[in-house]
């Protein structure tokens, strides 16, 4: 049997950036690689194959980034699929903030991953951002041939990222109307200044 799940993040994971960096300074306890594909061996972009030991037994989990959006207060939220290949507990949840990106609404394990305390991690109401999205087992009598059933991932998904978009955007021009208006504001106090000075100049010439 083969899962996925489909998973929101708390920050932005870029998938080549986190190699780059892990490269340099390795996570302790996880190891972190580019997934290699089937076919030629060759790096799959974007997917990421997370080993690490838990409970004394090996856990992998592949991730592969789907899209970045811009959060007010959590920075950004990265949804991604994340397919485990073995099943130890809360293994994708532990994957996900051992990486520095816990999944939204993990309350366990949030702190694991970078949150520190009274932090963003999602409104409680919404539970956790985690759901499995596709199962594929073997045809029983066909050699070879998988069945898939797929279902699509909840509204609350889609919802968080449109809120948080819409309240980025709105920051985001509430600032540039302050800045606008500061840069009227020192405008017309410079015109003061240079009239008062004009005045001052005139009233020394009489």
């Amino acid at each position: 049997m083969q899962k996925r799940y489909r998973a929101l993040l708390l920050g932005r994971l870029d998938a080549e950036a986190l190699l780059a960096s892990t490269s340099h300074n390795p996570i302790e306890g996880v190891e972190v690689a580019a997934e290699v594909g089937e076919e030629g061996g060759h790096p799959t972009r974007g997917e990421l194959r997370i080993t690490s030991s838990m409970s004394g037994k090996r856990a992998v989990t592949l991730l592969s980034v789907r899209e970045c959006t811009p959060h007010l207060q959590a920075g950004w939220l990265t949804s991604v699929d994340v397919k485990p290949l073995t099943g130890r507990r809360h293994q994708l949840r532990r994957h996900c903030a051992d990486l520095g990106f816990p999944i939204c609404g993990d309350d366990l394990y949030a702190a694991a991953g970078g949150i520190d305390a009274g932090g963003f991690i999602g409104k409680k109401s919404a539970g956790l951002f985690l759901q499995s999205v596709e199962v594929r087992l073997p045809h029983p009598a066909e050699a070879g041939r998988w069945l898939t059933f797929e279902t699509p991932e909840a509204a609350k998904f889609k919802r968080a990222c449109e809120r948080g978009r819409m309240g980025w955007e709105f920051e985001q021009q509430a600032q540039q109307e302050q800045g606008g208006e500061a840069a009227r504001s020192s405008a017309e106090l410079e015109r003061q200044a240079a009239a008062r000075a004009q005045e001052v100049l005139r009233t020394s010439q009489q």
